[in-house]
């Protein structure tokens, strides 16, 4: 068998239908055409017993020979196999696609509809679709931090250096008061000024956080 995720009308019909397709199953498995089907459309048919069980019909192909390559769509109109499974919704009501596994289907926010997408176009980092599921979903999704690691480390990281900043630009600025040289005062303002730094980083840890865990969560893909 093939992986057929890169196949696409009749050639797709024809492989899944002969059971030479990973993880596809054929899209006319209930396709079953009697003599009245495809109404007002295919006038040169020719009816024919089918199975010793029901009527259908054949269609003379443009080399001379009689042929049924057609499927009926949900809503009756027929197209051919070459039309089924090539993202396009060629019947109207997607029932030419939605039984064929070589794509994706994702809104399209513009029109209002359905839209189709390959497979390959899946999570290779380009948004294709315009609700940009093919890009933000859980086999791919972004978040600002990507692993459970980085996650606790930011978290941790974040307030411990909030606590124990807090603590020492607080002891700074008590001591600051009671030295009584140059040298020191300006030793314990720069201690106070480096511990205040590290306390905006920790207040930026825990922020970051915030927004990776809470605000976003799973959703940081759509609003990057």
């Amino acid at each position: 068998k093939v992986d057929c995720k890169n196949l696409f009308g009749e050639f797709y019909v024809y492989l899944s239908c002969l059971d030479l397709c990973l993880n596809s199953t054929c899209p006319l498995e209930h396709n079953r055409l009697l003599y009245d089907s495809c109404p007002g459309q295919l006038p040169d048919r020719v009816y024919t017993l089918a199975d010793s069980s029901h009527l259908t019909f054949l269609q003379r192909s443009k080399t001379g020979g009689y042929q049924q390559e057609y499927f009926q769509c949900g809503n009756g109109k027929c197209i051919e196999y070459h039309q089924m499974c090539d993202l396009i919704d060629d019947c109207g009501d997607l029932s030419d696609e939605i039984n064929c596994t070589n794509h994706m289907i994702c809104e399209d926010t513009m029109n209002s509809k359905k839209q189709l997408i390959s497979l390959s176009q899946r999570c290779d980092g380009i948004f294709d679709c315009f609700d940009l599921s093919d890009e933000c979903n859980a086999n791919c999704g972004k978040q600002i931090l990507h692993s459970w690691v980085l996650k606790i480390l930011c978290w941790t990281m974040g307030v411990m250096a909030i606590l124990f900043n807090t603590f020492t630009v607080y002891i700074g600025m008590i001591s600051l008061g009671k030295v009584r040289t140059d040298s020191m005062l300006t030793s314990k303002a720069l201690c106070t000024l480096i511990s205040c730094g590290d306390l905006l980083i920790g207040v930026y840890l825990i922020v970051l956080s915030i927004f990776d865990s809470i605000v976003y969560e799973e959703r940081f893909c759509r609003h990057q």
